[in-house]
């Protein structure tokens, strides 16, 4: 397949040996930037009710909200600590009436 296969393995060891003695700069970049909504992705699928969706429109658009409150805690978080439940219940209070304050 490759006319010098040498040369390629002769990269790769290079790669994985020598050119980032540490961790990758793309790998420090997620877990600075991103690894919180990973984090609380999962924690959300642990507390899921896991209620049977047959349609695929209700099953996207509840997939869509689910995810988009999780995120927004992750955020939320990131400036002002709250529990996940009290972030619930403040944001079903102002969903509920836009006024509460």
């Amino acid at each position: 397949m490759y006319q010098n296969a040498d040369k390629v393995t002769q990269v790769q060891n290079y790669v994985k040996t020598q050119y980032y003695s540490s961790e990758s700069p793309i790998h420090n970049l997620y877990l600075t930037c991103f690894n919180a909504v990973d984090l609380g992705d999962r924690y959300y699928a642990k507390v899921d009710d896991g209620h049977t969706k047959l349609d695929w429109h209700q099953k996207m658009i509840y997939a869509l909200l689910k995810l988009g409150i999780v995120n927004s805690y992750i955020f939320f978080i990131h400036k002002e600590w709250c529990d996940w439940i009290d972030f619930r219940r403040e944001l079903g209070k102002k969903l509920i009436n836009p006024q509460f304050k």
